[in-house]
């Protein structure tokens, strides 16, 4: 029975080392697609190559994202069997990071907006999308 569990224990363990890559780069592409999205938002030329910027930053970190989690532990297998010999790198440290990106990305459309042309209402138009990037920078 106890030889069971532990097998149901590591293969769940296994769908969770997967579903986190898998979220990592979902979560990429949604950067992306904000990020396009702001392009078409900021027509000026200086606004369009920042972005091109951070979109560039985006996808490196996006990938060091996602091949820091997959191999976030050395062998891999000891994502899911700290009985392995190995090591992992700071979870906390990962996390952090990733954190720090959104605050990125954030300031950067806030400091965006702040010195755009845009009508008052144009600018409240924008809040809701600025309050899910707040909500994406906490719960990430």
């Amino acid at each position: 029975m106890r030889c069971a569990m532990n097998e149901v224990l590591t293969r769940k363990l296994q769908m969770f080392w997967v579903s986190v890559w898998i979220y990592n780069i979902a979560l990429t592409c949604t950067k992306i697609s904000l990020l396009i999205q702001y392009m078409r938002l900021f027509a000026v030329s200086s606004a369009r190559i920042v972005c091109w910027i951070v979109i560039t930053a985006t996808v490196i970190f996006g990938l060091f994202s996602v091949f820091g989690n997959i191999f976030l532990c050395t062998p891999v297998e000891r994502w899911w069997n700290k009985s392995i010999p190995g090591h992992c790198l700071d979870e906390a440290s990962v996390w952090l990071s990733n954190s720090g990106e959104h605050m990125i990305i954030y300031r950067k459309k806030r400091k965006s907006l702040e010195t755009s042309s845009r009508t008052t209402r144009a600018l409240c138009g924008c809040t809701p999308g600025f309050a899910g990037q707040v909500v994406l920078i906490l719960t990430t």
